[in-house]
């Protein structure tokens, strides 16, 4: 019978995961924004306040830098970014043009067709996009406004779940966040390891502005399946259309190890600091991403450490 209401429980707690993840992604998509702000506004926030001991100019200080520091960084990679496009692709044309028309040819398609494809395409995906971008600019503002009250007014939130949740719960959600934050560094320490991994391949590989596209690489390795394709992707077929063919390959086979290292360093390390089978890890973070998307990198592993708390206790 004990081992029945345990089931239940780890089912009861996959549900309530679930629930909450489907609440978020449908109502209140700043969630994501709010939690990697706090985060990464937090430390400052703590440094500020004790010099200024004052929660609402501390928090304001805090969101103005880290800010300042998003802009400044976005817009100097943008900048890059543009650079490398025009540097690399507009003064390679002549083999791109050689590689579409071929591609054309081969489905009896003409350029014209492939503009006129492609404007039927783009317009809505214009409009789409437009409509993107404003509703991100509206995510990140309420995401700041949120994450300035819960700096400044930080004591009376804290006061607030007390009133709701009796001390026995609210020992288990501390346990719960200090666990969070156990993952959260995890996920930093992988991120660093995997910009390092890509900054020494890409310096063997000669890889021209080395020091940048790792760090661009290593931002984006936050992102499940698509993070670090976004740049591998075209270095592999820029060094194909030029022909520096055991550079494309250096870069496939760099690709595939910081894949491998990644998931091995983060189930070991999971493993040891929560006594968890790494090859369990491994499947939580695979099914986790597959059901919660970018929230499953998190909620995978933080079910499997609280399910194993419900079996063994």
């Amino acid at each position: 019978m004990k081992n029945a209401y345990k089931l239940l429980y780890c089912i009861l707690l996959l549900l309530i995961f679930v629930a909450i993840n489907y609440f978020i992604q449908s109502y209140f998509k700043p969630t994501f924004i709010i939690i990697v702000l706090y985060v990464i506004t937090l430390p400052l926030f703590n440094l500020i306040i004790k010099k200024v001991n004052n929660f609402k100019i501390a928090s304001i200080l805090s969101l103005i830098i880290i800010n300042a520091m998003i802009i400044i960084i976005s817009f100097y990679m943008g900048n890059y970014l543009f650079e490398l496009i025009v540097d690399k692709v507009i003064t390679q044309k002549t083999y791109f043009d050689i590689i579409i028309k071929n591609i054309l040819s081969k489905f009896n398609m003409s350029f014209e067709d492939l503009w006129n494809n492609l404007s039927k395409i783009s317009n809505p995906l214009f409009i789409k996009s437009a409509a993107y971008t404003g509703e991100i600019v509206i995510v990140y503002f309420i995401g700041n406004v949120t994450v300035y009250f819960l700096l400044s007014d930080k004591n009376i939130v804290i006061e607030l779940i007390k009133i709701f949740f009796p001390e026995r719960y609210l020992l288990n959600i501390k346990k719960s966040m200090l666990n969070i934050k156990h993952l959260l560094t995890m996920e930093i320490i992988m991120v660093l390891a995997s910009t390092l991994e890509i900054l020494i391949g890409f310096l063997v590989l000669g890889i021209k502005d080395a020091f940048i596209l790792s760090f661009i690489c290593g931002l984006l390795d936050i992102l499940p399946y698509v993070g670090t394709v976004i740049v591998f992707i075209p270095l592999i077929i820029y060094n194909i259309v030029i022909k520096q063919y055991f550079t494309a390959f250096g870069l496939i086979f760099l690709y595939i190890l910081i894949g491998i290292v990644r998931q091995i360093l983060e189930a070991k390390y999971i493993g040891n600091k929560f006594s968890i089978h790494p090859l369990l890890i491994i499947l939580s973070l695979y099914i986790g991403i597959e059901m919660f998307g970018i929230f499953g990198l998190f909620i995978g592993p933080l079910y499997v450490i609280m399910a194993k708390e419900i079996i063994l206790n």
